[in-house]
């Protein structure tokens, strides 16, 4: 007879708040550990992950090891340097949270490899991915609906969120994810392409205004001379203007 923990379907694995303050080695899993618990519970439908890896460690056996866990739909992951997205297959996942570091090229191959549409996307506080990795991430999964990037995003990848096209053809749009209906993004100034791809998402939205979600995060440390003469006033007059129009538009300056 299977043990009864076989058929769990939602599994978190992460520190308690009391031990947070103990050394990572004893307090977070390695992912030879996270894999060995992982094929226990093929079940599995939300799984919930905390890891950390000695750094210049070579991977180990259990790591190299392909896992498929056919039925998970929400991973969140905050992990160090792991192979873990190189050897797990989700057919399954729609909704992926990343949460500290994951090389572009691993996301990357990572998000290619999805055979079920994709609806979220959380990427928090991942530092050194370029706005050319961001966007080619973003290009590899049009269906989601729930975009949340913390890392501040650049002119290429916000215009490339910007909708164009006839306003009464729903399907001459044309930009990255054209579904979303949750927007949470970070911005250095200038704001000029942020506001930009905010009001066309209000004006292409194709929805009441209030299920549009839009939380913008926005800081003075600028990345491009470009747009250093923008009328910040007016941008954010921009902003209201939307939000008065009955989206649900939350900004922090």
């Amino acid at each position: 007879m299977a043990p009864l923990w076989t058929g769990l379907e939602e599994l978190i694995m992460v520190p308690s708040p009391c031990r947070r303050s103990e050394p990572q080695a004893r307090s977070y899993f390695t992912g030879a550990a996270a894999l060995r618990i992982l094929r226990q519970f093929p079940q599995l439908k939300r799984c919930t992950l905390s890891v950390i890896e000695t750094p210049g460690s070579p991977p180990v056996e259990e790591e190299l090891k392909p896992l498929t866990m056919p039925h998970l739909t929400m991973l969140s992951l905050q992990a160090g340097p792991t192979p873990l997205l190189t050897v797990m297959t989700l057919p399954a996942l729609q909704r992926l949270r990343l949460h500290e570091q994951c090389p572009a090229p691993t996301l990357r191959s990572f998000l290619a490899g999805l055979s079920q549409p994709l609806v979220e996307l959380s990427l928090v506080r991942i530092p050194k991915m370029t706005d050319e990795e961001l966007f080619a991430c973003l290009d590899l999964i049009p269906t989601v609906t729930h975009l949340h990037i913390t890392a501040p995003m650049g002119p290429l990848s916000l215009r490339a969120l910007t909708p164009s096209g006839n306003g009464s053809d729903a399907q001459s749009f044309h930009c990255l994810c054209p579904d979303l209906d949750y927007i949470e993004v970070r911005c250095w100034r200038p704001f000029d392409a942020l506001v930009d791809m905010v009001e066309a998402r209000c004006d292409a939205f194709r929805g009441e205004p209030g299920m549009l979600r839009v939380r913008l995060h926005l800081h003075s440390k600028p990345i491009h001379a470009e747009g250093a003469s923008e009328n910040e006033s007016a941008l954010l007059e921009r902003l209201e203007r939307c939000r008065d129009r009955g989206f649900d538009m939350k900004w922090q300056l």
